[in-house]
């Protein structure tokens, strides 16, 4: 068993030995950074359309719904003027009116 895992740390460490002696590779930065980039702005310009959906969708949906429900909270809470321009409460609204002016 000594003997497999001193054969195997030989193995790796000639098989590192050997990678490191090859002289023919190079390293070209620019060429690695060109294509950094490229991949970088392919990948932003895909996430900001998808963002961009996203946002459409939810600016569609959810702020029309919130428009809405505001709408009838208002609506239900103040009900439309009559023509002489007096605004017509609900026999609640009158009651917390009345109730707010007496004390």
């Amino acid at each position: 068993m000594k003997q497999l895992g001193f054969m195997s740390l030989v193995f790796v460490s000639l098989l590192a030995m050997a990678s490191c002696n090859k002289s023919n590779v190079s390293l070209d930065t620019a060429a690695a950074q060109s294509t950094a980039d490229s991949l970088i702005t392919v990948q932003t310009k895909s996430i900001e359309d998808s963002v961009n959906t996203a946002c459409q969708t939810r600016l569609t949906t959810e702020v029309a719904a919130k428009a809405d429900s505001m709408f009838k909270a208002t609506s239900a809470w103040l009900l439309p003027c009559c023509s002489s321009g007096q605004i017509i409460y609900s026999s609640n609204q009158k009651n917390n009116l009345l109730k707010s002016q007496t004390s």
